[in-house]
């Protein structure tokens, strides 16, 4: 059991290794570290925003980190703390299919009723589709607020009964519509291929490779770790404890090292061919989408 975000999303990880050499890359000067704190106090005084935590990457090494603000009322932010990181998490989802895929145990263009067939019109959406959010299936988390049912805990079936069995918005293909229930079907297709819980395949094939230590959202979590704010309407904001979504990553110094994406595509993925392809199609679609739908490939992050 869980809270919607589901178990697709539910960890939290603690980086263990990929530390960066400080050495090889030439520190900040104290006028540039004067200015990034400047730049950091401002945005969090004009926005107000909390906390902030930031790396500065040179030559591949992190040459400066730190965290500003109360990562909760009385704790001064730190640089390991253990942020969620929402639905940019999304992407071990999507990397664990993409190792199935390599390893010809389902392919990318394989009908979701293959896997789930009570589904909505699933034998005309296929996982390709499910990832790059043109699936069509109605999105379970509104976007700009969360209704009470979702402080609530449920399962992956549950939420799927109820939004990916509902008509779909738009012809599956045709269209880019954010769909939280889309990766929540990916994520029990993973469990239904490899026959063991999506974090158990996680572990064993992306984390433990990577030297990535996750706990569980739900559990793992403690009150040394930083609280999520909010406000109800145009209230003030509120401490409303740990974020009901995603991932919590410490640890800026592992997230900015260049070497995490080597040491993926090394150590996890060796084989591309399938990954290559999966990415100039979605990259193909992020060109073909509107503007004003652009949202970082569909995970909220712009770059």
């Amino acid at each position: 059991m869980g809270h919607w975000p589901t178990p697709v999303r539910r960890f939290a990880l603690a980086l263990a290794a990929l530390a960066p050499s400080l050495a090889l890359a030439e520190p900040l000067s104290s006028a540039q570290i004067a200015a990034i704190d400047a730049a950091a106090n401002r945005a969090l005084s004009a926005t107000g925003v909390p906390a902030a935590s930031i790396a500065v990457v040179r030559d591949g090494a992190v040459v400066y980190t730190r965290a500003y603000g109360m990562q909760r009322d009385g704790q001064p932010a730190r640089t390991d703390a253990r942020y969620s990181i929402g639905s940019v998490s999304k992407q071990f989802t999507a990397a664990a299919l993409l190792i199935l895929a390599d390893e010809r145990k389902l392919s990318l263009d394989d009908k979701v009723g293959t896997y789930l067939p009570t589904l909505t019109r699933a034998n005309d959406v296929t996982i390709r589709q499910l990832l790059s959010h043109t699936a069509g299936y109605r999105d379970y988390w509104p976007q700009d607020y969360a209704f009470e049912d979702m402080t609530r805990p449920t399962t992956p079936a549950t939420m799927l009964g109820r939004w990916a069995k509902a008509p779909l918005d738009f012809e599956p293909g045709t269209r880019w519509q954010y769909s939280n229930t889309g990766y929540v079907a990916a994520g029990l297709i993973v469990e239904q291929v490899c026959g063991c819980k999506l974090m158990d395949f996680l572990r064993a094939r992306i984390f433990a490779r990577l030297g990535m230590a996750p706990v569980d959202i739900d559990t793992g979590l403690t009150s040394a770790d930083p609280a999520g704010y909010g406000r109800n309407a145009l209230g003030p904001d509120h401490l409303q404890g740990h974020d009901l979504a995603g991932l919590a990553v410490p640890g800026l110094e592992h997230l900015a090292h260049a070497a995490f994406a080597e040491a993926f595509h090394q150590h996890v993925r060796p084989q591309h061919q399938v990954a290559a392809a999966a990415a100039e199609q979605f990259v193909d679609l992020e060109r073909r989408r509107p503007a004003a739908l652009h949202e970082g490939a569909g995970h909220g992050a712009r770059v």
